[in-house]
């Protein structure tokens, strides 16, 4: 499909900015390789789906959400763009999907996604593939009452010689 090529093309050229500027951070020591590998995820108390911080969140906020914000904007199929590292941790999302916890599930279970870690069985797939990009179709959770199919193109993003996670694109077609 072209959507697919096209989409898989933005997908490679967001992730190799994300990258590039995370490895230009650490190498002029504005980020620690300990910050950004920190798996010592601490729960947003009374989250609800549960949303947890690291030592890398601030970084990801100020500097990837910009980047996903823009990729985001530039094609209205986007549905969301993600980096999820190893364990299937949003250390940041897009602005609309940040928002601050209100308590109402449903609100937050669309609107306050930065934070959660979301790991199911095509996750630790996308996970283990050594390919340059994956492609899945799933079914997107909104509110948690109504879904839509979408497709998934998934991006390694290995960072100073270590798999850090993936640059995702979620769209619809």
């Amino acid at each position: 499909c072209p959507k697919d090529s096209e989409v898989v093309q933005i997908a490679m050229q967001a992730a190799k900015e994300c990258i590039d500027q995370v490895t230009a951070a650490l190498e002029e020591g504005k980020l620690q390789e300990t910050s950004l590998f920190d798996d010592n995820y601490v729960e947003i108390p009374g989250s609800n789906p549960q949303l947890f911080r690291n030592r890398f969140s601030d970084w990801a906020d100020q500097n990837w959400q910009p980047i996903l914000d823009r990729i985001k904007a530039t094609n209205p199929a986007v549905v969301a763009t993600v980096c999820d590292d190893r364990n299937g941790f949003l250390p940041t999302h897009t602005s609309d999907r940040s928002m601050k916890p209100t308590g109402d599930y449903a609100h937050d279970l669309q609107y306050c996604r930065n934070g959660r870690i979301i790991f199911n069985d095509a996750d630790r797939r996308l996970k283990k593939t050594t390919a340059d990009y994956s492609l899945a179709v799933y079914r997107y959770e909104g509110d948690g009452k109504s879904y839509r199919v979408v497709r998934l193109v998934s991006v390694p993003m290995v960072i100073k010689g270590r798999r850090w996670g993936e640059y995702e694109i979620t769209y619809a077609v």
